[in-house]
């Protein structure tokens, strides 16, 4: 009963029997019926990939190609993802760069001139000076030559040309219709008396504000994706009912709830709703205030694998990833009463193996070090504004006893690691990974070479002396 209350809820028209209808029409091949089916199941539910894939295969079958392509890359992006999609867009791109490759082979070189291009211009300067064309004997003949050689640069720039237009039609109609307003839908197919809506029927019960990327349960609650993702760290029970969720659905991807996002884009304005898509944690603002894993001490250059359990540190790495950043602070907890000490490292993800508990382990590795400048707290775990510390340049006089140290100390730590038990060696080189190479002018890194905090991370120094080895900005006395 719901879902034949759905079909006359949509306005009159019943766009999924349209959308069989077009294609049956494809069938029987009456191609412009069928297209004309398509084009109206598109103006009813402009988001629905199958209707944008009926359209594609309709104005593939009037060999309209670049249209048949933007309808078939408007279906992946809005969810069609089979093979036979990928089939399609695989034909009409070859029956394209055919069309393109045939109308090139035809173009009249008569009135074209290729040095009026300046990518040409300097093709044909380099092949004159090389062939020294401009001998007076034959300059005209040699000059009629060069344009004929250069035929292909003309095929290639109009191919590219005509390419690059099309993509840049696509890629605006995907955009258009990704941020096509769902009240302009609503409005239209139904009549809201926005005053019966109270904003408060909007907000997260989690965290008491507008819903944001709202997700609808099984159970049929609605919460923020972030909310619900944040709860499932915890349990997996629906926290208004308590409902027992499946620990799949916190592994899935979860698509937002359409009909609550339409009804929120009625009440709300349009300043209020941008705030809300625009809505971003404050660490992705700002690339010096970053979440914090307090935990140990880890180096720049040099990899630090971590199972992550903890539901705060699970919430803190999955919005790491989610950002895009994929970074953040590790810090030691060596300086009692501090939470955590002053200096530490960004470690940046490099790889994630996600458990079916939800727990994970993380490939790490080190990128720079940090001063702590102020510390917070976020939804549990904690948040600091850092500053980025650099080595001091060494002066030249000071070059040449620098580099007769490093290498004396580099060597001493080889010999050292070479002298440990195999067992002993495999485990280090599982774990950190192989000692670096030196690199060419190593003195101006800023944080020196890497093989200095390779062989730091090994040496049993205590959590409190590798913090103040970070802290340290001299090449030099680190390597003493």
């Amino acid at each position: 009963m719901f879902y034949v209350f759905c079909r006359f809820f949509s306005g009159g028209e019943n766009y999924d029997l349209l959308n069989v209808r077009s294609r049956t029409l494809l069938k029987l091949g009456l191609h412009e019926n069928a297209l004309l089916d398509a084009v109206r199941v598109v103006q009813i539910k402009p988001k629905w990939s199958k209707g944008h894939f009926t359209r594609g295969m309709a104005l593939f079958s009037l060999k309209r190609y670049q249209e048949a392509l933007l309808e078939f890359s408007l279906s992946a992006v809005l969810g069609e993802n089979n093979q036979k999609l990928k089939s399609q867009i695989n034909e009409v791109l070859q029956k394209l760069l055919t069309i393109y490759c045939n109308e090139t082979e035809d173009l009249d070189l008569e009135g074209w001139n290729p040095i009026s291009h300046s990518y040409l211009r300097s093709y044909l300067n380099t092949f004159i000076n090389r062939s020294n064309v401009f001998d007076k004997s034959s300059n005209s003949l040699k000059v009629k030559s060069i344009i004929k050689e250069s035929t292909f640069m003309k095929k290639q720039l109009c191919e590219i040309s005509t390419l690059t237009e099309l993509v840049q039609h696509i890629f605006f109609e995907i955009m258009q219709t990704k941020h096509y307003t769902s009240s302009v839908l609503i409005n239209s197919t139904l009549n809201v008396d926005t005053s019966l809506l109270d904003e408060s029927d909007f907000n997260c019960v989690l965290c008491c504000e507008m819903l944001r990327n709202p997700v609808t349960t099984p159970c049929g609650h609605t919460y923020c994706l972030d909310c619900l993702e944040h709860n499932f760290d915890y349990s997996f029970h629906c926290p208004l009912c308590l409902t027992s969720l499946p620990p799949s659905l916190a592994l899935s991807k979860k698509n937002t709830s359409e009909f609550v996002n339409e009804l929120i884009s009625c009440k709300y304005t349009k300043n209020s709703l941008m705030q809300t898509i625009n809505w971003k944690p404050e660490a992705e603002q700002d690339s010096t205030y970053l979440p914090v894993f307090v935990c140990t001490n880890a180096f720049p250059s040099v990899s630090c694998p971590l199972h992550v359990f903890e539901p705060r540190y699970r919430l803190m790495i999955r919005r790491c990833i989610e950002s895009g950043t994929r970074r953040f602070a590790m810090i030691s907890n060596c300086c009692p009463p501090m939470k955590f000490a002053e200096f530490g490292t960004v470690l940046e993800i490099k790889d994630r193996i996600m458990m079916g508990n939800g727990c994970s382990f993380l490939s790490t590795i080190g990128m720079r070090r940090f001063k702590v400048l102020v510390r917070k707290e976020h939804d549990g775990y904690d948040m600091a504004t850092v500053q980025y510390i650099e080595d001091e340049k060494v002066p030249s006089k000071k070059l040449s006893e620098l580099y007769k140290l490093h290498d004396d100390v580099r060597q001493r730590g080889l010999t050292w690691f070479d002298s440990f038990r195999s067992e002993i060696k495999s485990e280090i080189l599982r774990t950190v990974g192989f000692p670096p190479s030196t690199e060419p002018n190593w003195e101006e890194l800023s944080d020196g070479p890497a093989w200095t905090w390779w062989l730091l991370s090994l040496l049993p120094l205590g959590q409190n002396a590798h913090v103040d080895l970070l802290a340290n900005t001299s090449i030099e006395v680190r390597l003493k």
